[in-house]
């Protein structure tokens, strides 16, 4: 939390992006929670170990781009924020390691960004993804 604090005292945050990733996050974060807990065991049992490896690859190059920019100049930067959203978002829900890696890149790369600001908005997205997964309705019938 007080990395979060940082951030937003020394203006690290994207607060146009922030907002679409607030709402595209959590609405994923709930439904990819849902899927989770409507899914069988031994599916996803299978579905964790492919997605382990995803999980790690987003941890381990998360740092690896160099990009500088302004949000703003990009095209199309509201449907990529909320498509990151979105996305990384249900992912976060379903299974959960690597996602702020994954929010993190996203922001970097599509809406190119510095890693900074993209990592300060970032987490937003993730912290509005794990509370998307706090508010999910009952799961229905395995899947």
């Amino acid at each position: 939390m007080w990395l979060f604090y940082t951030f937003c005292q020394n203006k690290q945050i994207l607060s146009k992006v922030a907002l679409i990733g607030a709402v595209s996050s959590f609405i994923s974060g709930v439904l990819g929670s849902w899927i989770a807990l409507s899914t069988e065991s031994q599916k996803m049992t299978y579905i964790m170990i492919a997605l382990i490896p995803v999980g790690l690859a987003a941890s381990l190059f998360s740092g690896s781009f160099k990009l500088k920019g302004e949000v703003e100049g990009v095209t199309g930067w509201r449907w990529k924020a909320a498509v990151s959203g979105v996305v990384v978002g249900m992912y976060e829900g379903f299974f959960g390691p690597g996602s702020g890696a994954f929010f993190l890149l996203g922001i970097h790369v599509f809406l190119k960004t510095g890693l900074i600001k993209a990592s300060g908005t970032a987490k937003i997205y993730d912290i509005f993804a794990n509370l998307g997964a706090q508010f999910v309705p009952l799961p229905l019938p395995a899947l």
